[in-house]
């Protein structure tokens, strides 16, 4: 993936892939996460946390307002935040 390409994502061995919204599981033992945007508006404070704990985290497929939903719960974690896309 262009993640792992670019060095956001060390390997997709250990990634937790959340692509649709019945994909749980237990976050916790993965050090990323590949978060697709249909996941966003669901996600509860706690699963924000653990995904900002972990070495990397990618969304994708994410609408404008997802986006700034990204950026401002990664912001009120005390993140610095960056966002790219094609559109």
């Amino acid at each position: 993936s262009i993640a792992i390409q670019i060095g956001l994502l060390k390997n997709t061995n250990n990634v937790q892939l959340l692509e649709n919204e019945t994909t749980e599981g237990d976050w916790g033992p993965y050090d990323g996460a590949l978060i697709h945007g249909c996941r966003v508006d669901g996600m509860t404070d706690e699963q924000w946390k653990m995904i900002a704990s972990k070495s990397g985290a990618v969304f994708a497929r994410t609408t404008p307002a997802q986006k700034l939903e990204i950026v401002r719960r990664c912001q009120e974690m005390g993140y610095i935040v960056a966002v790219t896309g094609d559109g």
